[in-house]
């Protein structure tokens, strides 16, 4: 189910437009098993500081690694489609931040914990969704 993905990137940096509204990011750290997570409808919001809202973000489409010698970073498309300006409610880690929610508690889980309750299948994801970070 769904996770927020939250990166800093300066305005008009490390992305690129492709129409109607699609947008690519730059070569970002992610792990496949992160990159496999949000690709059930996640999200990903795009701030220029920890605590500025989001200047840019919308719903995940595709995620890919990224070219030699970066093969370890992904690359996400993304559609431009809700109201993306919100701050990040979790601590960041660098110029990351990852929002885990179960059911539609606001009870906020860490990333180890989420993978332990619900791993990477599916089906024994059903209950989680993202809330709107």
């Amino acid at each position: 189910m769904p996770v927020d993905l939250h990166y800093i990137c300066k305005q008009g940096e490390n992305f690129k437009w492709l129409g109607d509204e699609v947008f690519e990011t730059g070569n970002w750290t992610a792990t496949d098993q992160l990159a496999a997570l949000v690709m059930d409808g996640g999200r990903i919001f795009v701030h220029t500081a920890q605590k500025e809202p989001a200047w840019h973000g919308g719903t995940l489409i595709d995620v890919r690694a990224a070219p030699e010698p970066e093969a370890d970073r992904k690359i996400f498309r993304y559609r431009r489609d809700f109201d993306f300006k919100v701050t990040c409610p979790v601590v960041w880690s660098q110029q990351r931040a990852i929002a885990y929610w179960i059911g539609g508690r606001m009870q906020l889980v860490t990333r180890q914990e989420y993978l332990q309750a619900f791993g990477t299948d599916r089906e024994r994801m059903k209950g989680i969704r993202a809330v709107s970070s």
